[in-house]
């Protein structure tokens, strides 16, 4: 794997003309047990039943996970973390789709997918920046993500991670100091293709340091890793405007253990318990409150309204705010958190309400219900909806209960709460179609009024 990932490092990224040890300190903390062993062989079966339900290559994503991710070196089999980007540009025609798999939280993040109408043979930076904020487009995005300001300290005693109080500048991918969301560059051919498939140290899926729910982009120009002796080149690298970019969202992650049955369930639980309450590979000072925001769209694709999240604190409830318009007629709407972030088939790719702990659908305030489930909007006379509420099932910090990188999802008709007697009542409310979704992710705070 190893000698792969360097293969493919090499070929798709560009990097440093130096000899740099492999950042292999991680590898040392991970164990093979049965119970993994198990999880093994179940979590590659439910691969090929979730990404047949989805109405994914199911061939395709086996071969990717399974054999890249779960198969050959010792060592790297575990719980699976998997998201999902979907680049495109807002003025350029630039798409692709970006595939990020996390096999443990200590290990590397593996990244493949292919880009598509770039400039021919050329290098184009490649970065995570600290949002996912679709707003804007691109330009909501923020800066490059560098949450916790760290550097690596190479000593005979092993590789630590340090933070490091004055910031840390832009790099390479293999610097001793960089940015979190620092990838480099990667490499179109003759025809302006960019096939990507390399692994990155840093980068996490679980834990407070999660990319899930921020964005990856790809910029107009090559990434200088810092070598440009000005300002911007430490900043940004001189890497030009912004191409194309895609908020990385859920396409499944470890709560698949819970598909699981009997005994294997529970010891799959008892793994799940483990890997996301596991210490993330870069340990630092993450922000106290955490904001977030969906911008909801329709079936056309026109924008009915931003949904914003707030939670002060990981013992604090979720504050949810929206002005939403464009809603037909008055009445109640069933409002809730669906599992995935994947919006490539629209609102119906979003999968089923969040629900990591398999309750049966109910209220707000029923102690059985979803975790996803935040009951009814209020639609007026005119269409449109206020929306103030907030919810203690839900979280915006890593755990079972994050929503982060899951997207939002308003219905066309109500709730019935779990108590209308059909036959959905227990698992949709029987709130009828998808009207509009948007995903949730990370936003800045808002600024404070003059």
């Amino acid at each position: 794997m190893a000698s792969l990932t360097r293969r493919a490092s090499a070929r798709n990224m560009k990097h440093e003309e130096e000899s740099t040890p492999a950042l292999d300190t991680p590898y040392k903390t991970r164990t093979r047990g049965s119970a993994f062993g198990k999880i093994k062989t179940l979590a590659t079966l439910g691969i090929f039943v979730i990404s047949g339900f989805l109405g994914y290559n199911a061939g395709n994503l086996g071969r990717i996970v399974s054999t890249k991710y779960f198969g050959g070196s010792p060592g790297t089999s575990g719980p699976l973390a998997y998201a999902v980007a979907y680049l495109k540009g807002p003025n350029s025609n630039v798409t692709g789709v970006i595939h990020f798999s996390q096999p443990s939280p200590t290990g590397p993040v593996f990244i493949i997918g292919e880009l598509k109408n770039l400039d021919p043979n050329a290098e184009r930076g490649f970065h995570i920046h600290e949002y996912g904020d679709a707003r804007d487009g691109c330009m909501s995005s923020g800066s490059h993500y560098s949450e916790c300001l760290v550097f690596l300290v190479r000593s005979r005693h092993g590789n630590t991670w340090t933070k490091d109080p004055f910031g840390v500048p832009h790099g390479g991918p293999k610097d001793l100091k960089r940015h979190v969301g620092d990838l480099g560059n990667i490499r179109s051919d003759a025809d302006g293709v960019a096939r990507l498939d390399f692994s990155d140290n840093i980068i996490n899926l679980v834990g407070p340091l999660s990319i899930v729910g921020r964005t990856v982009l790809v910029h107009t120009g090559t990434d200088d890793l810092g070598r440009g002796n000005n300002e911007d080149s430490l900043k940004t690298g001189n890497a030009g405007g912004r191409a194309a970019c895609g908020i990385i969202v859920f396409l499944f992650d470890n709560t698949l253990s819970f598909i699981m049955f009997g005994k294997v369930k529970f010891v799959a639980a008892l793994a799940l318990l483990t890997f996301s309450s596991a210490s993330a590979k870069l340990t630092c000072e993450t922000k106290k409150e955490v904001y977030a925001k969906a911008v909801l769209k329709d079936a056309n694709g026109t924008q009915i309204g931003v949904v914003n999240l707030y939670q002060a604190s990981n013992l604090e409830p979720v504050k949810i705010t929206a002005d939403i318009k464009g809603l037909g007629a008055e009445g109640k709407k069933g409002f809730h958190v669906h599992e995935f972030g994947d919006l490539s088939g629209g609102c119906a790719s979003a999968g089923g309400h969040f629900n990591p702990f398999s309750k049966q659908h109910g209220a707000p305030t029923d102690a059985e219900r979803h975790a996803g489930d935040l009951g009814n909007i209020v639609t007026g006379p005119d269409g449109t909806s206020k929306v103030e509420m907030e919810d203690k099932q839900i979280s915006l910090y890593s755990g079972h209960r994050n929503i982060v990188g899951r997207a939002i999802v308003l219905h066309a008709g109500e709730d019935d709460l779990g108590l209308g007697g059909q036959s959905d009542s227990k698992t949709t409310g029987h709130a009828g179609a998808r009207l509009a979704c948007g995903v949730i992710g990370y936003a800045p705070a808002p600024t404070p009024a003059a």
